[in-house]
């Protein structure tokens, strides 16, 4: 075979290198460990990517990469139709036993809607210890192949073994121009993005693949080609109108996008479903703990059949879906609901009824299907217990609710949800293991592991305690009879209708003002030396300078010391006591983790982390306005000081007469012109009040 020294000319210009260190006698396993989960999962690393399809993978054992590889027009059809393969390489290989492997990938784009996929050749030289990554043309004169290599768009990864040096380099004919077309394809990584993203996150990789563990990629349990047309299109159709009307205090960036991707896959889960039964007619499902119900609204809109779904309580964003049953019910397994006329039970983030959803399809009927997104831990009747000491509390969780899955005689198959969620692995039971004759059976065991699970839970015990007690229950001691309603579980209890807010909302005001001027005083005493300069103009346009005391720090544990032992008991049964109810006070201070300190309104990072997440800013933007001097600036009143901004730059009054926004208000209602409710004018009148008393001490 000829070796490619013209082909590797190509590959000269290097735009990035990157040093690593890794033991000799696993630096090459390690390089292409890393290797192979960008070429089989560049999602995790691109997130404009949603998925990468392996079509094809050969190896041979010919020394070097041809240069027909990379350059011969009409290469590709070649080798993936496999016309020609042969003759060009010889027989293919086991990868371990060859030189160069060669692969064929196609690319899917998360942005389906505005992205089109594109197929790229991935060239594997073991012998030189580099790696080739060439787009392709765009598909043409053919349903499945593209036609020929792109050159403008190739790079190559490779590995100095001896200088332990990673490198990328790109063709000479690198261009990082958007292809024209009326549906564009994924733009190539700009240099840049190799250089400055792809290598070190490679380097990383190395120091953390085990080399003797393949890299395991799952197929989906659906088309992810299909998945992203549909996805596309619902997000194009709902996302924008959806976030619009958004009425929830949840970020819509976040819930809107994940039931929009949930809905999607479910479509496509059922389609094929159809397509590999033969089914006419569209499956039913319900939703047990729809929560703000868009997923079902979605799912409605789109023609899938439905009766009703479900939760505890009603959302207020109920009321702008049109044609959607949503119902405000308490759900209690085993008291009489039955859900047999419903092909599919649905748990997306369903808390304590996680569980039960597959007992429950089980239960319904012998046809009835399940799908279960589980994210709080919930066990029958209480938290769930981690007994699993080499698990994470989410993986041992996701084994107990496929444990339950399995009891119900379900196969149960787990797959991967793409998205915006650190708990995304969904359960779905499909088809069962059990026979109608063995339904009593299993109903009889399933009744057994429930109550056992239910003692467990209550005695908290580790697992060799547990395997004693559970010997020691009379083997007749978990049958129920199906007759009993309250049979399956007689100490679940169902979250109350009413949520609680425990946000340390209850405290008295008076009460968090001490504690709060207590640690504001005792922070502004630790450093007296840590004051900022400060320039303002006078009424003549002068520039003066003052000082602003900023203080010290304080950690959480230094500020609880300041507050008495009862005070913080109660602060403590807030949700988070002490640090959740300096966090209310985010005008005063500014946490970074375990750290307290005074902010300061002059430093603009400081203002930055105040505003959030860029999520929550651009959802905050339209109301900044409103918010604009309605609240009097604390730092005006208290700090010795003053603010470190100027009355025009704080977007907090600055006494009385700065309350702009408000006043006009007073007016407006005065004038009958704005119907403003009792509790706004309230708060009017306390705001404009306080500043009132505040001006009076000051003089």
């Amino acid at each position: 075979m000829k070796a490619v020294e013209s082909i590797l000319s190509l590959y000269t210009t290097i735009i990035g290198n990157f040093v690593f260190s890794i033991e000799n006698d696993k630096k090459y396993d390690k390089f292409w460990k890393s290797l192979d989960i960008w070429i089989l999962k560049p999602h995790v690393l691109d997130r404009r990517i949603l998925s990468s399809i392996v079509l094809e993978k050969r190896t041979f054992k010919h020394n070097h990469v041809d240069e027909n590889l990379l350059c011969r027009n009409g290469f590709i059809h070649e080798y993936v139709l496999a016309t020609e393969t042969e003759n060009l390489y010889g027989d293919t290989i086991e990868e371990s036993q060859g030189n160069v492997t060669v692969i064929t990938r196609k690319i899917l784009p998360r942005q389906s809607d505005r992205m089109q996929p594109y197929h790229e050749i991935v060239v594997k030289d073991f012998s030189r210890l580099e790696v080739f990554f060439i787009r392709l043309s765009s598909v043409s004169g053919h349903t499945h192949l593209p036609d020929d290599v792109n050159q403008l768009w190739a790079y190559k990864v490779s590995c100095n073994a001896e200088k332990q040096v990673l490198t990328v380099s790109v063709s000479k004919l690198y261009s990082e121009e958007h292809p024209v077309s009326c549906l564009p394809e994924l733009t190539p990584p700009t240099k840049e993005w190799l250089s400055g993203t792809l290598l070190p996150k490679l380097v990383k990789w190395m120091g953390e693949v085990d080399p003797t563990m393949p890299i395991v990629v799952k197929d989906s349990l659906i088309s992810m080609e299909r998945y992203s047309i549909i996805h596309g299109s619902l997000k194009a159709r709902y996302a924008e109108k959806i976030i619009g009307m958004w009425t929830e205090t949840t970020d819509p960036q976040k819930f809107v996008y994940e039931d929009i991707s949930i809905a999607a896959y479910l479509i496509v889960l059922w389609e094929e479903e159809r397509e590999r039964l033969g089914l006419k007619t569209k499956q039913s499902f319900v939703d047990l703990g729809c929560g703000n119900g868009l997923l079902v609204h979605i799912l409605n809109s789109e023609g899938v059949s439905f009766t009703g779904s479900v939760d505890l309580r009603k959302r207020k964003i109920w009321d702008f879906y049109e044609n959607t049953n949503l119902e405000e019910q308490t759900i209690t397994p085993g008291s009489g609901e039955s859900f047999k006329d419903y092909d599919w039970l649905i748990g997306n983030h369903s808390d304590e009824l996680t569980p039960w959803i597959p007992v429950m399809a089980f239960r319904s009927s012998e046809n009835t299907r399940y799908f279960v997104l589980p994210c709080c831990f919930h066990d029958f009747d209480k938290k769930f217990v981690k007994r699993e000491a080499k698990e994470t509390q989410y993986r041992s969780y996701l084994n107990f609710i496929r444990e339950v899955g399995e009891k119900c005689g379900f196969k149960v198959e787990e797959d991967h949800l793409r998205i915006p969620s650190t708990k995304r692995i969904c359960q779905v039971g499909f088809t069962r293991t059990d026979c109608s004759h063995l339904r009593a059976s299993i109903d009889n065991e399933l009744q057994r592991y429930i109550n056992e699970r239910c003692l467990l839970s209550h005695l908290n015990l580790c697992d060799d305690e547990s395997t004693t007690i559970l010997r020691s229950l009379s083997s007749d001691g978990g049958e129920s009879s199906e007759h009993d309603p309250v049979g399956w579980v007689r100490s679940f209890e169902p979250r109350p209708r009413e949520e609680t807010m425990r946000n340390c909302s209850t405290v008295s005001k008076d009460l968090k003002e001490e504690i709060v001027g207590i640690i504001f005083r005792y922070i502004l005493s630790e450093d007296k030396k840590n004051a900022i300069s400060l320039d303002e103009c006078d009424g003549h346009e002068r520039k003066k300078q003052r000082t602003w005391e900023k203080g010290g720090k304080l950690s959480i544990t230094e500020a609880a010391g300041l507050v008495d032992s009862k005070t913080l008991k109660k602060l403590k049964s807030e949700y988070g006591g002490l640090k959740t109810l300096l966090k209310n006070y985010h005008q005063i201070f500014e946490l970074s983790g375990d750290s307290i300190k005074i902010r300061d309104w002059s430093d603009p990072s400081s203002r930055e982390s105040k505003s959030g997440s860029s999520k929550n800013r651009k959802r905050d933007g339209s109301k900044k306005g409103e918010k604009l001097k309605t609240k009097p600036c604390w730092f005006f009143s208290n700090h010795p000081d003053g603010c470190p901004l100027t009355k025009d730059e704080c977007t907090y009054a600055h006494g009385v007469d700065d309350l702009r926004t408000l006043q006009s208000q007073v007016e407006s209602i005065t004038l009958g012109k704005s119907p403003i409710r009792g509790r706004q004018l309230s708060s009017v009148i306390v705001a404009q009040t306080s500043i009132s008393i505040i001006t009076q001490l000051q003089v």
